[in-house]
């Protein structure tokens, strides 16, 4: 924990952490579920805190599963859920480089991907507002998160060619 918390700290991101969640995350890890909620009822943990602590735990179970020979789009849709608490005690949970790596690449790039359309540009290109622009600015996101579009223009063609009018 202190590595990865130590590597996050390097990057300068101005993002608040909360690192006692970390630590109960790392300290109740190997413990049974019942034996972590005593825990944490012990330590006076808040109940909403227990809750983020305890799904923490859990879910970084299931996205450890799935990194291993992830794209960026899995890496993308498997961490943008969790906390940045999870995320990084994921890290430090992980084992393989690999699945460190993109741990760090979603940290560091993917989860500032962004499509730059957005709506009132699609009203503009001539689509109606409605469930389909949802649909269109996921798979331009998806597009993006494949390395399929780099920038707007590319995004333009690639709703263009793919969303027809």
């Amino acid at each position: 924990i202190q590595e990865t918390f130590a590597w996050f700290k390097l990057l300068f991101f101005e993002e608040e952490l909360n690192k006692s969640h970390l630590f109960l995350m790392a300290l109740t890890d190997e413990l049974t579920p019942q034996e972590r909620s005593d825990v944490l009822k012990r330590l006076y943990v808040p109940p909403m805190a227990s809750r983020d602590i305890l799904k923490g735990i859990d879910e970084s179970g299931a996205a450890l599963a799935v990194l291993d020979g992830a794209s960026q789009r899995e890496i993308y849709y498997t961490l943008m859920p969790l906390t940045l608490q999870t995320t990084l005690y994921l890290m430090s949970k992980a084992k393989d480089k690999d699945v460190k790596k993109s741990i760090s690449l979603y940290l560091t790039s993917l989860r500032n991907v962004k499509p730059e359309l957005d709506g009132a540009e699609l009203k503009e290109m001539g689509y109606k507002p409605g469930p389909l622009f949802k649909e269109i600015l996921t798979a331009v996101l998806d597009a993006r998160l494949d390395g399929l579009v780099k920038n707007k223009d590319g995004e333009e063609e690639f709703v263009k060619r793919e969303y027809p009018l």
